[in-house]
């Protein structure tokens, strides 16, 4: 049975969130960061820094349960694209997974 009240997210309006908030924040986080993951909770722009992708969501939903969260790679998506793959393509780009 649905819930009439639930609305679903409009994940391509998220990603855009995601993407802009990465945007401000690749200046700050690069230098000491390249190569870690950014959790990123779209509706609030915060983020969590982890040497995995799993500690960084870890650590963002610590604080966050119930959000939906966009992580990428810190730094040039190009050099670490070889290791992505295909099998997590998911509409959001090759360079954000959504959790």
């Amino acid at each position: 049975m649905s819930n009439p009240q639930f609305t679903p997210p409009n994940m391509q309006e998220l990603s855009t969130k995601s993407r802009a908030r990465y945007q401000e924040i690749e200046a700050e986080i690069l230098p000491n960061n390249e190569g870690k993951y950014v959790a990123i909770v779209p509706e609030t722009g915060e983020y969590e820094i982890g040497e995995t992708r799993e500690e960084a969501v870890e650590k963002i939903r610590a604080k966050h349960k119930d959000k939906i969260v966009f992580v990428r790679r810190i730094g040039t998506v190009e050099k670490y694209q070889q290791h992505l793959s295909p099998l997590f393509s998911n509409g959001v780009g090759a360079d954000a997974h959504i959790f």
